[in-house]
């Protein structure tokens, strides 16, 4: 991409945001085959910090719907158990318990934060194990064609995508970023992004989110991506209707980048 390669540039600026093409000036995109029709298109699905694949779950059940018998969903769980005397994560964990009637919340690594002059991007501790993880479970699930995140599942399919585009994993059809944060990760692993992620991305944020803020910076590190948003706040997809007809988008722009 050359020596100006900015991660956090504004993607508008490369007319990134809501369509889906490649810069002039871009190498090819790495791309998975297309999957044959003899198989479900095989989606595994990261949850957010203080949930659980159960809850994810849930939280997707409009989508799962939508996707009628084309699909097949795999839920991973964080191997961090979530102590709820955590006084970061107490206020959390008794919101996920008493909404979805569990008694344990998991996550896939520790949340940390980079301060940039008042901004916060999103750091982790435990980040190598976490992406270890997350590469047995595409391994012991394989094939596995996209990758879909909520919260910090959203986060952690960003360094998924990186390393699929860069071949060091198996190749991905796409990913799904729901509710991302700030990509402090980036500094953290600066290798996986000397250049845009070679794989298409769709980015959706809510614009009523409180807690992340994180779709622009997000979307710019991608070479291929749309961006959507919609009505409400943190959660994947939005109550009624609307979550309805999100859910359809986004099983559409999954099977398109699936089938060829």
């Amino acid at each position: 991409m050359g020596d100006d390669w900015d991660p956090f540039a504004d993607p508008a600026d490369d007319a990134l945001v809501g369509v889906v093409g490649i810069a002039p000036d871009s190498p090819k995109l790495a791309s998975a085959p297309s999957v044959p029709k003899s198989r479900k298109i095989r989606v595994l699905c990261l949850h957010g910090t203080c949930s659980s694949n159960r809850i994810l779950r849930m939280q997707i059940g409009s989508l799962i719907r939508a996707a009628e018998a084309d699909f097949e969903f795999i839920f991973s769980e964080g191997t961090i158990k979530v102590d709820p005397s955590d006084p970061e994560l107490a206020g959390m964990v008794e919101l996920m318990q008493k909404a979805f009637n569990v008694t344990e919340v998991f996550q896939y690594a520790e949340p940390t934060i980079d301060d940039r002059a008042g901004v916060p991007f999103r750091t982790y501790q435990k980040l190598d194990e976490c992406l270890a993880f997350v590469r047995d479970e595409l391994k012991r699930h394989s094939p596995i064609d996209f990758v879909l995140g909520f919260s910090q599942g959203a986060n952690i399919a960003n360094l998924v995508a990186a390393q699929a585009g860069l071949g060091l994993i198996q190749p991905l059809c796409g990913v799904v970023h729901m509710c991302a944060h700030k990509p402090g990760w980036v500094d953290q692993k600066p290798e996986l992004f000397m250049e845009r992620i070679q794989v298409p991305a769709l980015v959706i944020a809510g614009a009523k989110d409180a807690v992340s803020f994180g779709a622009t910076e997000v979307a710019a590190l991608y070479e291929q991506v749309v961006q959507l948003t919609h009505s409400s706040d943190h959660r994947p997809l939005p109550a009624g209707k609307e979550g309805v007809e999100l859910a359809r988008e986004i099983i559409d722009w999954m099977a398109l980048r699936a089938r060829g």
